[in-house]
């Protein structure tokens, strides 16, 4: 399954209420897009004080982080959402 944020999207909505795990760590907060089956996110990086900063180009910078990916939906996600995720899982 892929989630991406930043789409216009149902995969926004659904990334607004999912939790991404990579190798078991929990990266939701850094994590802008992912992709279940091929194994990777794209995370917003974050500095020695665990703040985000830019690159020089004036954007956030990132970086493609690879692994086991695990998406799940959050346990406050609405009903119609959880319909949304099972009908995803399966197209």
């Amino acid at each position: 399954m892929r989630v991406n944020i930043r789409s216009k999207s149902r995969s926004a909505l659904l990334a607004k209420y999912s939790v991404c795990l990579i190798d078991d760590i929990d990266v939701t907060n850094d994590c802008y897009a992912a992709d279940s089956t091929k194994g990777f996110a794209l995370c917003y990086k974050r500095d020695d004080k665990g703040h985000f900063y830019l690159e020089d180009n004036g954007r956030v910078a990132r970086e493609l982080r690879q692994g086991k990916v695990d998406l799940s939906l959050r346990k406050d996600a609405p009903e119609f959402v959880r319909r949304l995720w099972k009908e995803m899982q399966y197209a």
